[in-house]
Formats: C-alpha cells, structure tokens, sequence
C-alpha cells in the first residue's frame, strides 16, 4: 500500500474511495481490497489479534473486477451490492464512488467519518492471516469533506499561512 483517501462530497451525496498499491491491481488471485469505516460508536474488532487503534462498523469491499459491496455492520444495516466496472482499477490505482445513502450514520456526522484500508490476498471466508498491510498502520484516518462552505477555523488556517508566505517572500528580497 503506498496511499489511500475518502472523500466525502456533501452536495451530492457520494463517498469516494482511491487507494494506490505498490504493485498493479488485479494480478493476485482472489484479492480484494476493504475499507473500514467508523460511522460513530465503532468497536475495534481487531483488538483481539493487537491491532487496536483499527476500528469500523461498516466496510466497502472493492473486487479486482470493479465490483464490490457496501455493508452496515450493525443491527439492522443494510448491504448494497455494485457491478463490475464501479470501482475503476488503473495500473496500482483503484478509484471508485459509491452513493453516501449506503453508509448510514450511527452517530457521527458523515464528515467526521474515519476510515482504514486493508488489502486482502484471499476469497471469503476468509483468515485475519490473508490482511496484507493496513493503512494508515493501526489507525483510522478523518475522511475529506468536499464540496462545502470551509469553515471558519480552515478560513483562518488558510490566511495564516498565505500571510506567512507573504512575510517570507518579502523578507527575501
């Protein structure tokens, strides 16, 4: 794994997915390749196998074929399933969108979702062996809120640092 992100688009409604592996997608028989996400009051299933900072209570599986499913891992959640072609895969890159509808929340807003990555090298039923790398290493990142008005903290981190870049280049001359 050599990096990954989510986004999340408010105006739309759409969480996108991109990941870059160190090798090309798709050669690997039967791998495929999930993303935990926290959508609030996440356990951390793998605290039992020391990996305890990787909490989820959804996950989006991505194919090398493209296709996949988005699941809701509580009670009462629900499963959608997409064709080969969503997710698209070019070289080490897989990008997909899936519609932020299948990705309900349990208490956080879905911009203060987190999310993890693991690479599997093996079809379900799977073993907690066939995890191949986790990203970021056991720890979840914040998705990436797009598409709305920035906030006022960011508009102030923003001018900040433009004005310290001023500061800078007029020291310099």
């Amino acid at each position: 794994m050599l990096g990954a992100y989510v986004t999340y688009d408010q105006t739309t409604d759409r969480f996108v997915f991109v990941s870059t592996m160190a090798a090309d997608i798709g050669l690997s028989t039967g791998g495929f390749y999930v993303w935990g996400l926290d959508r609030g009051g996440a356990g951390t299933p793998f605290a039992g196998d020391g990996i305890g900072g990787v909490h989820f209570n959804a996950v989006v599986v991505f194919n090398a074929d493209g296709s996949g499913r988005a699941a809701e891992l509580s009670p009462g959640g629900l499963t959608h399933t997409f064709a080969a072609g969503t997710a698209t895969v070019v070289g080490s890159t897989m990008l997909a969108q899936i519609d932020g509808s299948w990705l309900r929340s349990t208490g956080a807003a879905k911009t203060a979702y987190t999310w993890n990555l693991w690479p599997r090298d093996g079809s379900p039923p799977s073993s907690f062996g066939q995890i191949s790398d986790f990203a970021p290493d056991n720890s979840n990142l914040p998705v990436i809120s797009v598409g709305a008005v920035p906030e006022p903290q960011t508009w102030a981190l923003l001018l900040a640092g433009t004005g310290l870049l001023a500061w800078r280049a007029q020291r310099r001359c």
